[in-house]
């Protein structure tokens, strides 16, 4: 996982290195409308 910042996303968000996916820095919600998953420790 890598933080990135980005003009949608402005508090960052977490990119998963191997496939991409996006997640929210703040609530752990995947960028995605649709059946998002959550991070989780």
């Amino acid at each position: 996982m890598k933080y990135e910042e980005g003009p949608t996303c402005p508090e960052g968000m977490w990119v998963c290195s191997k496939c991409d996916v996006d997640f929210c820095l703040v609530t752990g919600k995947e960028h995605i409308s649709r059946s998002p998953k959550y991070l989780s420790s």
